[in-house]
């Protein structure tokens, strides 16, 4: 039952990690254009967050993948 039960919480993680990428996808859309600090710092960081997000989205799928949880 516990096993199950931390299969659900990784597959949730997943899915907030996919929900993240699908806002800061958004996010770099909105602040393709603009030039103000913001979008400065968007265009900056959205990157950045996207590569720690799917390294640890493809970490959490494998060890699904191996039954590891």
């Amino acid at each position: 039952m516990k096993r199950r039960l931390r299969k659900k919480m990784l597959q949730k993680e997943i899915y907030l990690i996919n929900e993240s990428l699908v806002r800061n996808s958004y996010l770099a859309d909105k602040y393709k254009n603009v030039r103000t600090m913001n979008g400065v710092i968007a265009r900056l960081a959205l990157p950045i967050s996207n590569v720690g997000l799917k390294f640890r989205k493809s970490l959490l799928i494998k060890k699904i993948k191996r039954g590891d949880y």
